[in-house]
């Protein structure tokens, strides 16, 4: 019995110890290496929010989405009345111009004239009938210079107003106000949609540098461990306790440990440099991560989830953004190719005085009506033939936007019923973390009293690492999935909410 238990506490004085120790001497490194950056602590939902609103491609984002916005509020104030300022000052012309005279005859006479004039005029769209209603003033002159004397004259359009009414015409401003609205719409859910996006992008990034953090800590310690291993097999060795064979064997994974520790550290380095690009900063910069055990209370259903995807998506929008322009293809093709026609109207005062108040006395009405159209009598069938055509390509839009929706639908349907199942397995495989730990534990320590021998307890060490492993990809899965979920339905099933710009 005395025996026994000294021959433990040999093996743990030359084996075990040492190893614990050389883990222990890592952990406090990278404690203390930690502690003295002082390296801030970000979650996931933190990364998520910094690279929105500070990464490059968060700011890119927001800079599209306002230039879409600009653009929206441009057309609408192309709406509303438009008010110019519209001159010719001045206008000089000195030429010989030909003259008929009384008797039939034509003379040549050097002339000099100028002319100036300045009107400012308001114009006002009519969605509604595609035409154009104008109102104006206007003061114009005309200079005559002569050899001896020069003459003025002035012209004053005190009040005109006009119109522009197309006639069973294409009516393009009708048209443009739907499909600007609905760019809008389209807009506005893209750009959530790539913060989605952009959120996926930074959960990847972020879970290959902490799962990259702990490969480089795992083989730290694998490296003191099998160096210590190493050491002792060589005691072992000169004493003819092990044959040369295990020797080079116990050499070769130390060998082995040690490349494996330099490709973890510059992976390391790799993961941590990406991961600080994508959140805009400098990649000298490090930071401490925390991972998301802790999961969301969601509660999705597949069925829901196909329903805010149909609902919401900016494809869902522009399904209606490609019947508009189906639609108006053929409400073009049609009138077109028909009779139209075109009404000019004006109706205003006007005076002309060489003296300017005199100008704006006893003003004389000014009137205009013009109506012109356009009607086809022969095309040889090439109007019907276009109105067919448009006819056909807006059945065809439609059979292929049922088609996008149903597919639009199913990916958002499965999306949800993987995220069900991915928390099932964060659940399962935190559990198997849980045994591999226990199991570790165990073969410690039944290898400290004797119990197995060293490859049983390296295998009870891989099997933690592994399941470790198992539990980590398994949890980046589940987040990833939660944004891809996100971006699909652009609905927060945690808040229960539409998502909407920030």
């Amino acid at each position: 019995m005395l025996l026994a238990c000294l021959r433990c506490a040999f093996l743990y004085a030359l084996l075990i110890a040492p190893i614990l120790s050389a883990q222990t001497t890592i952990q406090s490194a990278g404690t203390s290496e930690k502690a003295s950056t002082n390296a801030p602590a970000l979650t996931l939902q933190e990364c998520v929010r910094i690279a929105r609103e500070e990464s490059p491609l968060g700011i890119a984002a927001r800079r599209d989405y306002e230039s879409s916005m600009f653009d929206y509020r441009a057309f609408e104030a192309s709406l509303l009345p438009q008010v110019s300022l519209n001159g010719n000052v001045p206008n000089f012309v000195q030429s010989i111009n030909p003259i008929t005279q009384p008797d039939g005859t034509v003379q040549f006479v050097p002339q000099s004239q100028m002319f100036s004039n300045l009107s400012l005029t308001a114009t006002q769209r009519i969605p509604f009938t595609g035409g154009d209603l104008s109102l104006s003033t206007g003061l114009s002159r005309i200079d005559l210079f002569g050899d001896t004397r020069s003459t003025a004259l002035w012209q004053s359009i005190p009040f005109q107003i006009g119109i522009r009414q197309p006639i069973f015409q294409f009516n393009s401003y009708a048209f443009d106000q739907q499909s600007r609205a609905l760019q809008r719409t389209i807009a506005e859910r893209q750009y959530v949609e790539t913060l989605e996006n952009l959120a996926m992008n930074i959960t990847n990034a972020f879970f290959d540098a902490y799962i990259a953090e702990l490969n480089l800590e795992n083989a730290n310690l694998n490296s003191a461990i099998n160096d210590t291993l190493y050491q002792l097999s060589k005691g072992r060795f000169e004493v003819g306790k092990i044959s040369e064979n295990e020797l080079l064997q116990s050499e070769l994974a130390t060998m082995n440990a040690r490349v494996n520790k330099v490709r973890a550290e510059l992976a390391f380095r790799r993961a941590q440099y990406t991961l600080q690009i994508s959140l805009g900063r400098s990649p000298d910069d490090k930071v401490s991560l925390v991972p998301p055990v802790q999961l969301p209370p969601v509660k999705v259903i597949p069925e829901r989830a196909r329903a805010q995807a149909l609902a919401n998506r900016s494809e869902t929008t522009n399904f209606d953004s490609r019947r508009l322009n189906a639609a108006r293809t053929l409400e073009q093709a049609r009138l077109t190719n028909g009779f139209n026609a075109t009404l000019l109207a004006s109706l205003g005062y006007n005076q002309t005085n060489g003296d300017l108040p005199l100008a704006y006395q006893n003003l004389l009405s000014q009137s205009r009506a013009n109506i012109t159209f356009q009607m086809p009598i022969l095309q040889w069938g090439g109007g019907a033939a276009q109105v067919e055509s448009a006819k056909a390509n807006e059945a065809q839009t439609e059979q292929l936007i049922i088609a996008d929706g149903l597919t639009l639908g199913q990916e958002a349907y499965f999306q949800a019923a993987e995220l069900l199942l991915l928390e099932q397995q964060v659940v399962l495989s935190a559990k198997a973390d849980t045994i591999g730990q226990k199991r570790f534990e165990v073969a410690k320590n039944r290898y400290i009293i004797g119990k197995i021998a060293l490859n049983d307890f390296f295998i009870g060490q891989n099997d933690k690492d592994a399941a470790r492993q198992n539990y980590l990809q398994t949890l980046r899965n589940y987040w990833v999935a939660y944004y891809r979920l996100r971006r699909l339905t652009l609905f927060d099933f945690e808040r229960n909410l539409r998502l909407t710009p920030p």
